[in-house]
């Protein structure tokens, strides 16, 4: 069987942007990058297939589900200011030029550090993004704790550490769930296919998008705090059981209280 490996498929960009003219118009090495994210997606698959692992086989990303492209290096795109006026706090807008698209206006939210290696325009909803990927040297080590703590998350409460302190849970999907439950309303009773449907789409995604990012922004804030304040940490971890096929843990639970007979066990 022949099979048809990653620098074959680079190779046969040429041909094919002589047979499909709209290729022409997009950087070779973007394509390229499309190509290798096939590669890494199937080297994934055959590798936790070897381990035994759920294998989750790659799926097509058609049009609608493709949402970012990538330069892998430092051609086809030019940022006019990788910092912010001295003094200047907030976001900043600078130009960012792509090339065959254009000049496109950046909020710079933060200054770049390093070397910057990769660009990535990521579309999430109805906002854009620009993710850079830089080297940058050796980073300082943070100042010396003599502190030492234990983690154990939890359901009542995001995490207990062993010195007795709590971090509470914020719950932002709890606080959400109305207008989020509305949202997804509103989008099952659109025709699909419809412009009123894919705008409803765009609001469910909003919300869902607004909760995610209030949790990486807690999570992060809660990490950046203990590793602060302290030198190690050790973590608590569960070995969840494993049940049969077919079987809920319900059921297991309902059984315990049936003697082998199938007679209710009686109390007392």
């Amino acid at each position: 069987m022949d099979t048809v490996d990653y620098y074959e498929q680079k190779r046969e960009l040429v041909e094919i942007k002589e047979v499909c003219p709209e290729y022409q118009e997009i950087a070779s090495h973007v394509l390229q990058d499309v190509i290798l994210r096939v590669k890494k997606a199937y080297d994934g698959f055959f590798r936790r297939v070897k381990k035994g692992e759920t294998p989750g086989y790659p799926r097509f990303v058609g049009s609608t589900r493709y949402r970012s492209f990538t330069y892998p290096d430092g051609a086809g795109w030019k940022l006019d200011a990788h910092r912010r006026p001295e003094g200047k706090k907030g976001m900043v807008r600078v130009n960012l030029k792509l090339s065959n698209i254009g000049t496109v206006k950046l909020h710079l939210h933060r200054n770049m550090t390093g070397t910057s290696k990769t660009l990535t325009i990521k579309r999430e909803g109805e906002h854009w993004y620009a993710v850079f990927t830089c080297e940058i040297g050796k980073p300082e080590p943070l100042p010396t704790s003599y502190e030492d703590v234990g983690i154990d998350l939890g359901v009542t409460h995001f995490a207990a550490l062993s010195n007795g302190e709590f971090i509470d849970h914020p719950r932002y999907f709890r606080k959400a769930e109305k207008k989020l439950a509305k949202a997804q309303q509103a989008l099952s009773r659109k025709k699909k296919g419809s412009h009123r449907r894919k705008k409803a789409g765009q609001q469910v995604a909003k919300q869902h998008r607004k909760i995610r990012n209030q949790r990486q922004d807690f999570q992060h804030k809660a990490s950046r705090k203990l590793i602060n304040q302290y030198q190690s940490s050790c973590w608590k971890t569960y070995r969840r059981r494993i049940l049969p096929k077919g079987q809920s843990r319900n059921r297991t639970k309902r059984q315990e209280s049936f003697s082998p007979m199938g007679q209710a066990q009686k109390q007392g």
